[in-house]
């Protein structure tokens, strides 16, 4: 992940690996958090959600948090997904993506 950038601009669009570090203490934890205070146009997809949950499954089975933690932090993720867009990733989704770090 690289350092916060102030150039940030909407959308964003948050990974299950940027949602991991806002609720799960990491590297770059803090960095994501202050980089995202206020931000808007923040977007979401299923497929991060579920791959958040299989984080924090992972992290159970490694002993890093009980199932009681991962429960709480999957129904705070899911609350956070209600001041989020949500986009559905089709193939021209992922492919307009692909384009986008590529012409910056």
């Amino acid at each position: 992940m690289t350092p916060p950038q102030e150039s940030w601009v909407a959308p964003l669009y948050l990974d299950a690996s940027a949602l991991v570090k806002l609720f799960v203490q990491e590297a770059e934890s803090d960095s994501l958090n202050q980089a995202l205070l206020g931000a808007s146009g923040v977007i979401l997809s299923d497929l991060a959600l579920t791959e958040m949950a299989s984080a924090l499954g992972r992290r159970t089975r490694e002993g890093l948090l009980t199932r009681r933690q991962a429960s709480h932090l999957h129904r705070e993720v899911l609350k956070l997904t209600a001041s989020c867009r949500h986009v559905e990733l089709t193939p021209a989704v992922h492919r307009r993506a692909e384009q986008l770090p590529l012409s910056q």
